[in-house]
């Protein structure tokens, strides 16, 4: 996982728990954390955090050192600790809220996707990077798009962030139940992102062959309970599929 712009340790942990939790709870035993600090970037902060499971290894420095730092509160001397890294298994790449984001109403912000369509929005937000690209426009199916929701629901009910549903299904079964048949297909899904841009901007860092693939279709989900841990559950299926049509 790699992360940007968090000024502390808590704020990383926050947003890779945000973005990526399943990997953060999972049985992965070993992590490898690393930090970097440059007043002339953008972003100024940089973090990696490597997760693995590898036979033969023991508890090193990196577990200690990620102990220490988890009980730092500022980023004084970060940048001067010895953190190895491990293999990595996956890597989720973002960049923390804005202070603007962090101070919008998670209320407001679920009324205004609901009222304003966020399927649309969505599509809008992926279609503009795609043309950055000068690629084609992709559009919505509807039946992608209640495969989508069902996981979205599926997500925020169960406070997890997850491709598999919680009663097993995969994407391929969601497809079946809505009688589509795709010959390419993928599936995003992320957690806590409180608006259409920062879900895409997520998506683009972790997974932007898809975004920019050549998956005709997408069917966006989204869905917000604020009773629970990430509040905002987005899901984004993509595919070519014969016989389907545009929304």
């Amino acid at each position: 996982m790699v992360a940007a712009g968090q000024t502390t340790v808590d704020a990383v942990v926050a947003t890779w728990i945000k973005s990526a939790g399943a990997y953060l709870y999972s049985d992965l035993k070993f992590i490898g954390p690393g930090y970097n600090y440059d007043s002339t970037k953008q972003y100024k902060h940089y973090w990696v955090l490597d997760m693995a499971n590898a036979d033969g290894e023991s508890n090193g420095p990196a577990i200690a050192y990620f102990s220490i730092l988890l009980a730092i509160n500022s980023t004084q001397h970060l940048q001067n600790m010895n953190i190895n890294g491990l293999f990595a298994l996956a890597v989720v790449a973002l960049v923390g809220m804005t202070s603007v984001e962090a101070a919008l109403s998670d209320d407001h912000i679920a009324r205004e996707l609901q009222v304003t369509d966020f399927s649309t929005k969505l599509l809008n937000a992926v279609n503009a990077k795609r043309a950055e690209k000068g690629l084609k426009a992709v559009c919505i199916s509807t039946k992608l798009s209640k495969a989508a929701q069902v996981l979205a629901n599926d997500n925020a009910k169960n406070n997890k962030v997850s491709t598999k549903g919680s009663d097993g299904s995969t994407l391929l079964s969601r497809y079946a139940a809505q009688k589509i048949k795709t010959s390419q297909s993928a599936e995003l899904v992320a957690a806590g992102q409180v608006n259409v841009d920062a879900v895409v901007a997520t998506w683009i860092k972790s997974s932007s062959a898809y975004l920019y693939g050549d998956l005709k279709f997408i069917g966006p989900g989204y869905t917000y309970d604020k009773s629970k841990t990430y509040k905002h559950y987005w899901v984004l299926d993509l595919a070519n599929a014969a016989g389907e049509s545009c929304a």
